[in-house]
Protein backbone atom coordinates (compact mmCIF):
# COMPACT_ATOMS: atom_id res chain seq x y z
CA UNK A 1 0.00 0.00 0.00
CA UNK A 2 1.29 3.65 -1.02
CA UNK A 3 1.89 5.62 1.90
CA UNK A 4 0.50 9.50 2.15
CA UNK A 5 3.15 12.39 1.91
CA UNK A 6 2.26 12.90 5.93
CA UNK A 7 3.04 9.55 6.85
CA UNK A 8 6.38 9.55 4.87
CA UNK A 9 6.99 12.81 6.69
CA UNK A 10 5.92 11.22 10.17
CA UNK A 11 8.41 8.62 9.33
CA UNK A 12 11.44 10.68 8.16
CA UNK A 13 11.13 12.42 11.80
CA UNK A 14 10.88 9.54 14.23
CA UNK A 15 13.82 7.96 11.92
CA UNK A 16 16.07 10.85 12.93
CA UNK A 17 14.45 12.50 16.44
CA UNK A 18 17.88 11.81 18.01
CA UNK A 19 19.74 13.91 15.63
CA UNK A 20 17.00 16.71 15.79
CA UNK A 21 16.30 16.96 19.26
CA UNK A 22 20.08 17.33 20.04
CA UNK A 23 20.81 20.43 22.24
CA UNK A 24 17.91 21.10 22.79
CA UNK A 25 15.96 20.78 26.34
CA UNK A 26 13.64 18.01 27.38
CA UNK A 27 10.92 20.64 27.66
CA UNK A 28 11.29 21.76 23.81
CA UNK A 29 11.77 18.26 22.35
CA UNK A 30 8.94 16.82 24.41
CA UNK A 31 5.94 19.39 22.60
CA UNK A 32 7.38 18.39 19.16
CA UNK A 33 5.50 15.23 19.34
CA UNK A 34 2.80 17.76 20.04
CA UNK A 35 3.52 19.37 16.99
CA UNK A 36 3.32 16.59 15.14
CA UNK A 37 0.30 15.39 16.17
CA UNK A 38 -1.51 18.72 15.00
CA UNK A 39 0.06 18.64 11.54
CA UNK A 40 -0.86 15.11 11.27
CA UNK A 41 -4.49 16.10 12.23
CA UNK A 42 -4.68 19.11 9.75
CA UNK A 43 -2.75 17.14 7.01
CA UNK A 44 -0.95 19.03 3.54
CA UNK A 45 -3.41 21.31 2.29
CA UNK A 46 -4.37 20.66 -1.58
CA UNK A 47 -5.92 23.46 -3.89
CA UNK A 48 -9.60 22.31 -2.91
CA UNK A 49 -8.73 24.15 0.63
CA UNK A 50 -9.95 27.62 0.01
CA UNK A 51 -7.09 29.43 1.65
CA UNK A 52 -4.27 27.12 -0.66
CA UNK A 53 -5.84 27.46 -3.85
CA UNK A 54 -3.37 29.27 -5.67
CA UNK A 55 -0.66 26.95 -3.94
CA UNK A 56 0.06 23.61 -5.37
CA UNK A 57 1.77 22.43 -1.59
CA UNK A 58 0.48 19.23 -1.61
CA UNK A 59 1.79 18.71 -5.26
CA UNK A 60 5.14 20.15 -3.73
CA UNK A 61 5.72 17.69 -0.99
CA UNK A 62 4.57 14.73 -3.42
CA UNK A 63 7.68 15.30 -4.79
CA UNK A 64 11.04 13.07 -3.95
CA UNK A 65 13.13 15.52 -1.55
CA UNK A 66 16.32 14.56 0.26
CA UNK A 67 16.38 15.84 3.53
CA UNK A 68 20.10 16.83 5.44
CA UNK A 69 19.78 16.92 9.39
CA UNK A 70 23.33 17.67 9.84
CA UNK A 71 25.03 20.44 8.05
CA UNK A 72 25.88 20.32 4.03
CA UNK A 73 27.33 23.46 3.24
CA UNK A 74 29.72 25.98 5.50
CA UNK A 75 28.67 29.88 5.76
CA UNK A 76 31.23 31.53 4.28
CA UNK A 77 32.96 34.22 6.86
CA UNK A 78 33.08 37.17 3.93
CA UNK A 79 31.41 40.51 6.10
CA UNK A 80 28.34 41.37 5.19
CA UNK A 81 28.07 44.13 2.24
CA UNK A 82 26.98 47.90 3.84
CA UNK A 83 27.21 48.62 7.67
CA UNK A 84 25.60 46.18 9.71
CA UNK A 85 25.88 45.97 13.36
CA UNK A 86 26.36 42.56 12.86
CA UNK A 87 25.74 40.23 10.59
CA UNK A 88 24.78 36.18 10.28
CA UNK A 89 25.23 33.88 7.44
CA UNK A 90 23.23 30.49 7.57
CA UNK A 91 23.57 27.79 4.78
CA UNK A 92 20.78 25.68 4.20
CA UNK A 93 19.52 26.09 7.51
CA UNK A 94 22.57 25.98 9.45
CA UNK A 95 24.86 28.58 11.50
CA UNK A 96 28.43 28.17 10.94
CA UNK A 97 30.89 27.89 14.45
CA UNK A 98 31.93 31.60 13.64
CA UNK A 99 28.00 32.63 14.12
CA UNK A 100 27.18 29.92 17.11
CA UNK A 101 26.71 33.44 19.35
CA UNK A 102 27.87 36.98 18.81
CA UNK A 103 27.25 39.16 22.02
CA UNK A 104 28.07 43.54 21.50
CA UNK A 105 28.93 45.77 24.09
CA UNK A 106 25.76 47.49 24.10
CA UNK A 107 24.21 44.03 24.89
CA UNK A 108 22.85 42.55 21.53
CA UNK A 109 22.94 39.01 20.80
CA UNK A 110 22.36 37.39 18.00
CA UNK A 111 23.74 33.47 17.24
CA UNK A 112 21.94 29.94 17.44
CA UNK A 113 18.68 29.21 19.87
CA UNK A 114 21.05 26.29 21.55
CA UNK A 115 23.36 28.87 21.97
CA UNK A 116 20.97 31.05 23.13
CA UNK A 117 19.25 28.07 25.59
CA UNK A 118 22.59 28.56 27.40
CA UNK A 119 23.12 31.84 27.65
CA UNK A 120 19.81 32.87 28.01
CA UNK A 121 17.36 30.45 28.74
CA UNK A 122 14.23 32.13 30.01
CA UNK A 123 13.80 34.59 27.21
CA UNK A 124 14.22 31.70 24.98
CA UNK A 125 11.51 29.61 26.59
CA UNK A 126 9.11 32.02 27.16
CA UNK A 127 8.87 33.27 23.42
CA UNK A 128 9.74 30.61 21.27
CA UNK A 129 6.18 29.25 19.85
CA UNK A 130 4.27 31.68 21.57
CA UNK A 131 3.89 33.42 18.25
CA UNK A 132 3.54 30.41 16.08
CA UNK A 133 0.07 28.81 15.25
CA UNK A 134 1.04 25.55 15.43
CA UNK A 135 -2.36 24.38 15.86
CA UNK A 136 -4.26 26.04 12.72
CA UNK A 137 -1.44 26.17 10.21
CA UNK A 138 0.24 22.58 8.91
CA UNK A 139 3.59 24.10 7.78
CA UNK A 140 4.34 25.73 10.77
CA UNK A 141 3.69 22.80 12.90
CA UNK A 142 5.91 20.45 10.65
CA UNK A 143 9.08 23.31 10.74
CA UNK A 144 8.22 23.20 14.66
CA UNK A 145 8.46 19.58 15.02
CA UNK A 146 11.83 19.67 12.67
CA UNK A 147 13.30 22.53 14.27
CA UNK A 148 17.28 22.41 14.57
CA UNK A 149 19.36 25.72 13.91
CA UNK A 150 17.11 28.49 14.74
CA UNK A 151 18.77 32.45 14.51
CA UNK A 152 17.91 33.83 17.33
CA UNK A 153 18.14 37.81 17.83
CA UNK A 154 17.89 39.46 21.15
CA UNK A 155 18.07 43.01 21.74
CA UNK A 156 18.00 44.16 25.48
CA UNK A 157 15.66 46.62 27.33
CA UNK A 158 16.37 50.54 25.88
CA UNK A 159 18.82 49.88 23.38
CA UNK A 160 19.07 51.94 20.21
CA UNK A 161 20.93 50.28 17.34
CA UNK A 162 22.65 52.41 15.52
CA UNK A 163 23.17 50.29 12.46
CA UNK A 164 20.89 47.33 11.12
CA UNK A 165 21.40 43.79 12.16
CA UNK A 166 21.49 41.55 9.11
CA UNK A 167 20.39 37.65 8.30
CA UNK A 168 21.51 35.93 5.51
CA UNK A 169 20.11 32.22 4.65
CA UNK A 170 21.35 31.25 1.75
CA UNK A 171 20.74 27.90 -0.02
CA UNK A 172 22.81 25.44 -2.27
CA UNK A 173 23.09 22.02 -3.58
CA UNK A 174 24.42 20.77 -7.07
CA UNK A 175 22.60 17.57 -7.96
CA UNK A 176 19.59 17.14 -5.71
CA UNK A 177 16.48 18.45 -4.51
CA UNK A 178 16.75 19.29 -1.05
CA UNK A 179 14.20 20.48 1.52
CA UNK A 180 15.13 22.94 4.62
CA UNK A 181 13.73 23.68 7.60
CA UNK A 182 14.82 27.98 8.44
CA UNK A 183 13.82 29.40 11.75
CA UNK A 184 14.11 32.46 13.28
CA UNK A 185 13.15 34.22 16.65
CA UNK A 186 13.87 38.09 17.20
CA UNK A 187 13.32 39.90 20.68
CA UNK A 188 13.16 43.11 21.16
CA UNK A 189 12.46 44.08 24.62
CA UNK A 190 10.78 47.15 26.15
CA UNK A 191 12.28 50.81 24.47
CA UNK A 192 14.37 49.02 21.58
CA UNK A 193 15.04 50.91 18.42
CA UNK A 194 16.24 48.88 15.69
CA UNK A 195 16.61 47.76 12.46
CA UNK A 196 16.83 44.22 11.21
CA UNK A 197 17.13 42.76 7.49
CA UNK A 198 16.50 38.51 6.47
CA UNK A 199 17.58 38.38 3.45
CA UNK A 200 16.92 34.64 1.46
CA UNK A 201 19.20 33.47 -1.46
CA UNK A 202 18.96 30.65 -3.73
CA UNK A 203 21.54 30.29 -6.73
CA UNK A 204 22.52 26.63 -7.55
CA UNK A 205 20.19 23.96 -7.25
CA UNK A 206 16.42 22.90 -6.26
CA UNK A 207 15.48 24.08 -2.28
CA UNK A 208 11.88 23.57 -1.07
CA UNK A 209 12.41 25.50 1.90
CA UNK A 210 10.01 25.80 5.15
CA UNK A 211 10.61 29.20 6.86
CA UNK A 212 9.22 30.37 10.32
CA UNK A 213 9.72 33.86 11.81
CA UNK A 214 8.21 35.24 15.33
CA UNK A 215 8.94 38.64 16.04
CA UNK A 216 8.23 40.18 19.77
CA UNK A 217 8.24 43.93 19.91
CA UNK A 218 8.17 44.91 23.58
CA UNK A 219 6.75 48.09 25.30
CA UNK A 220 7.61 51.58 22.86
CA UNK A 221 10.01 49.56 20.96
CA UNK A 222 10.07 50.23 17.58
CA UNK A 223 11.49 47.44 14.76
CA UNK A 224 11.89 47.90 11.29
CA UNK A 225 11.97 44.52 9.67
CA UNK A 226 12.97 44.42 5.84
CA UNK A 227 12.69 40.48 4.09
CA UNK A 228 14.12 40.24 0.81
CA UNK A 229 13.49 36.95 -1.35
CA UNK A 230 15.68 36.14 -4.51
CA UNK A 231 15.21 32.82 -4.94
CA UNK A 232 16.24 30.92 -8.39
CA UNK A 233 13.50 29.33 -10.46
CA UNK A 234 13.65 25.73 -9.36
CA UNK A 235 12.98 27.24 -6.00
CA UNK A 236 10.14 26.83 -3.75
CA UNK A 237 9.82 29.40 -0.70
CA UNK A 238 7.05 28.27 2.37
CA UNK A 239 7.38 31.87 4.42
CA UNK A 240 5.26 31.59 7.76
CA UNK A 241 5.63 35.29 9.86
CA UNK A 242 4.47 35.86 12.99
CA UNK A 243 4.36 38.90 15.32
CA UNK A 244 3.75 39.98 18.63
CA UNK A 245 3.17 43.67 19.94
CA UNK A 246 3.18 45.31 23.13
CA UNK A 247 1.89 48.91 24.32
CA UNK A 248 2.66 51.75 21.92
CA UNK A 249 5.37 49.51 19.90
CA UNK A 250 6.06 49.92 16.11
CA UNK A 251 6.72 47.43 14.03
CA UNK A 252 7.29 48.48 10.33
CA UNK A 253 7.75 45.69 7.90
CA UNK A 254 9.11 45.69 4.30
CA UNK A 255 8.52 42.66 2.26
CA UNK A 256 10.43 41.93 -1.28
CA UNK A 257 9.43 38.91 -3.29
CA UNK A 258 11.27 38.08 -6.55
CA UNK A 259 12.17 34.79 -7.78
CA UNK A 260 11.16 31.13 -7.36
CA UNK A 261 8.91 28.86 -8.94
CA UNK A 262 6.62 29.30 -5.90
CA UNK A 263 6.52 31.58 -3.15
CA UNK A 264 3.45 31.41 -0.09
CA UNK A 265 3.91 34.23 2.61
CA UNK A 266 1.41 33.93 5.51
CA UNK A 267 1.77 37.11 7.77
CA UNK A 268 -0.04 36.97 10.88
CA UNK A 269 0.08 40.23 13.06
CA UNK A 270 -1.30 40.44 16.55
CA UNK A 271 -1.68 43.41 18.94
CA UNK A 272 -1.68 42.21 22.64
CA UNK A 273 -1.62 46.33 24.17
CA UNK A 274 -2.85 49.47 23.37
CA UNK A 275 -1.67 52.36 21.12
CA UNK A 276 0.51 49.94 18.77
CA UNK A 277 1.28 50.33 15.11
CA UNK A 278 1.69 48.09 12.53
CA UNK A 279 3.20 48.93 8.81
CA UNK A 280 3.43 46.37 5.82
CA UNK A 281 4.69 46.92 2.43
CA UNK A 282 4.72 44.27 0.05
CA UNK A 283 5.62 43.93 -3.72
CA UNK A 284 6.31 40.41 -5.91
CA UNK A 285 7.44 40.88 -9.25
CA UNK A 286 6.19 38.09 -11.12
CA UNK A 287 7.27 36.33 -14.91
CA UNK A 288 6.84 32.73 -16.36
CA UNK A 289 4.85 30.31 -14.75
CA UNK A 290 5.92 31.51 -11.05
CA UNK A 291 3.14 31.64 -8.35
CA UNK A 292 2.80 34.00 -6.05
CA UNK A 293 0.93 33.92 -2.81
CA UNK A 294 0.58 36.49 -0.07
CA UNK A 295 -1.47 36.01 2.67
CA UNK A 296 -1.62 38.82 5.71
CA UNK A 297 -3.88 38.55 9.05
CA UNK A 298 -4.01 41.09 11.44
CA UNK A 299 -5.94 41.16 14.53
CA UNK A 300 -6.84 44.27 16.40
CA UNK A 301 -8.23 42.65 20.12
CA UNK A 302 -7.19 45.65 21.68
CA UNK A 303 -8.07 49.22 20.98
CA UNK A 304 -6.44 52.27 19.61
CA UNK A 305 -4.26 50.49 17.25
CA UNK A 306 -3.75 51.27 13.98
CA UNK A 307 -2.48 49.01 11.04
CA UNK A 308 -1.67 49.90 7.66
CA UNK A 309 -1.13 47.37 4.75
CA UNK A 310 0.38 47.88 0.68
CA UNK A 311 1.01 45.24 -1.46
CA UNK A 312 1.74 45.38 -4.89
CA UNK A 313 1.99 43.17 -7.77
CA UNK A 314 3.43 43.07 -11.49
CA UNK A 315 2.55 39.88 -12.99
CA UNK A 316 3.82 38.75 -16.34
CA UNK A 317 4.18 35.81 -18.80
CA UNK A 318 1.71 33.27 -17.28
CA UNK A 319 2.80 33.75 -14.12
CA UNK A 320 -0.23 34.21 -10.87
CA UNK A 321 -0.09 36.24 -8.39
CA UNK A 322 -2.54 36.55 -5.70
CA UNK A 323 -3.15 38.80 -2.06
CA UNK A 324 -5.40 37.98 0.94
CA UNK A 325 -5.54 40.19 3.47
CA UNK A 326 -7.65 39.91 6.58
CA UNK A 327 -8.21 42.80 9.26
CA UNK A 328 -9.83 41.72 12.30
CA UNK A 329 -11.52 43.82 14.74
CA UNK A 330 -13.11 42.35 17.72
CA UNK A 331 -15.46 43.66 19.84
CA UNK A 332 -13.24 45.81 22.69
CA UNK A 333 -11.08 46.77 19.83
CA UNK A 334 -12.78 50.11 19.49
CA UNK A 335 -10.75 53.24 17.80
CA UNK A 336 -8.85 50.92 15.44
CA UNK A 337 -7.81 52.89 12.17
CA UNK A 338 -7.08 49.95 9.63
CA UNK A 339 -5.97 50.43 5.89
CA UNK A 340 -5.29 47.35 3.73
CA UNK A 341 -4.40 48.61 -0.33
CA UNK A 342 -3.99 45.54 -3.10
CA UNK A 343 -2.78 46.88 -6.44
CA UNK A 344 -1.72 45.21 -9.50
CA UNK A 345 -0.51 45.22 -12.70
CA UNK A 346 -0.66 42.85 -15.76
CA UNK A 347 2.34 42.52 -18.20
CA UNK A 348 0.88 39.67 -19.89
CA UNK A 349 -2.42 38.68 -21.39
CA UNK A 350 -1.51 35.00 -19.68
CA UNK A 351 -0.68 36.37 -16.17
CA UNK A 352 -3.25 36.02 -13.76
CA UNK A 353 -3.96 38.17 -10.46
CA UNK A 354 -6.24 37.59 -7.10
CA UNK A 355 -7.07 40.29 -4.48
CA UNK A 356 -8.92 39.68 -1.94
CA UNK A 357 -8.80 42.02 0.62
CA UNK A 358 -11.35 41.58 3.67
CA UNK A 359 -12.58 43.42 6.95
CA UNK A 360 -14.34 41.95 9.89
CA UNK A 361 -15.32 44.50 12.12
CA UNK A 362 -17.39 43.53 15.67
CA UNK A 363 -16.39 47.38 16.89
CA UNK A 364 -18.60 50.11 16.29
CA UNK A 365 -16.12 53.23 16.85
CA UNK A 366 -13.45 52.39 14.30
CA UNK A 367 -11.75 53.87 10.94
CA UNK A 368 -11.50 51.22 8.26
CA UNK A 369 -10.90 51.16 4.71
CA UNK A 370 -9.72 48.57 2.54
CA UNK A 371 -9.41 48.42 -1.41
CA UNK A 372 -8.24 46.24 -4.34
CA UNK A 373 -7.17 47.43 -8.41
CA UNK A 374 -5.90 45.11 -11.25
CA UNK A 375 -5.32 46.72 -14.53
CA UNK A 376 -2.48 47.14 -16.97
CA UNK A 377 0.11 50.35 -17.04
CA UNK A 378 -2.15 53.44 -18.45
CA UNK A 379 -2.07 54.43 -22.49
CA UNK A 380 -2.16 57.94 -21.49
CA UNK A 381 0.59 57.87 -19.74
CA UNK A 382 2.87 56.58 -21.84
CA UNK A 383 1.10 58.30 -24.82
CA UNK A 384 2.30 61.58 -22.34
CA UNK A 385 5.95 60.43 -22.04
CA UNK A 386 5.93 59.24 -25.45
CA UNK A 387 5.42 62.92 -26.83
CA UNK A 388 8.22 63.99 -24.30
CA UNK A 389 10.97 61.82 -26.53
CA UNK A 390 10.68 58.31 -24.44
CA UNK A 391 10.32 55.63 -26.60
CA UNK A 392 7.14 53.64 -25.62
CA UNK A 393 10.01 50.45 -24.00
CA UNK A 394 11.68 53.38 -21.66
CA UNK A 395 8.36 54.72 -20.77
CA UNK A 396 6.57 51.38 -19.66
CA UNK A 397 10.45 50.75 -17.68
CA UNK A 398 10.18 54.19 -16.15
CA UNK A 399 6.23 53.91 -15.26
CA UNK A 400 7.02 50.68 -13.53
CA UNK A 401 9.64 51.86 -11.78
CA UNK A 402 7.78 54.71 -10.27
CA UNK A 403 5.07 51.82 -9.47
CA UNK A 404 7.44 50.36 -7.67
CA UNK A 405 10.22 52.73 -5.42
CA UNK A 406 5.92 53.05 -3.71
CA UNK A 407 7.45 50.08 -2.14
CA UNK A 408 10.84 49.92 -2.09
CA UNK A 409 10.97 53.35 -0.60
CA UNK A 410 10.15 52.47 2.96
CA UNK A 411 13.59 50.73 3.19
CA UNK A 412 15.86 52.71 5.32
CA UNK A 413 18.62 50.09 5.22
CA UNK A 414 20.77 51.43 2.32
CA UNK A 415 22.56 48.05 1.33
CA UNK A 416 19.64 45.60 1.31
CA UNK A 417 17.53 48.60 -0.72
CA UNK A 418 20.37 48.97 -3.14
CA UNK A 419 20.70 44.82 -3.59
CA UNK A 420 16.55 45.08 -4.42
CA UNK A 421 16.70 48.00 -6.75
CA UNK A 422 19.41 46.47 -8.66
CA UNK A 423 17.43 42.92 -8.81
CA UNK A 424 14.13 44.31 -9.40
CA UNK A 425 15.71 46.12 -12.36
CA UNK A 426 16.84 43.07 -13.87
CA UNK A 427 13.28 41.70 -14.13
CA UNK A 428 11.43 45.26 -15.58
CA UNK A 429 14.13 44.87 -17.90
CA UNK A 430 12.94 41.59 -19.50
CA UNK A 431 9.38 43.03 -19.82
Amino acid sequence: MTKSTEERLLELYFANLDIIGDGFPLSLNSKRRDYLESFNLIGLPSKKDEAYRHTPIKGIFEQEWENYFIPTETPNNLPCEGDCECCIKVSNGFLGEDYRWLQMDNGVAIGSIKSALQHMPEVVLSHLNSMAQNDTEPLTALNSAFMQDCVFVFIPKGTKVERSICIEYNYSTKDQQVMSFARMLVVAEDGVDAKISVLHKNREGSFMVNFVKEVYVGDSATVELTEFSDMNCNSVLFNNSYSSQKKQSKLSGVNIWLGGSVTRYNGVGEFDSTESENKFYGLYVSEGEQVFDINTYVNHKVSDCSSYQQVKGIAGGSSVGSFTGRVYVATDAQRSDAVQQSKNLLMGSDARVYAEPQLEIYADDVKCSHGATVGQINDDSIYYMRQRGLSEANARKLLMHGYINDIIMHCSIEHVCDEIVSSVDRIVDRF
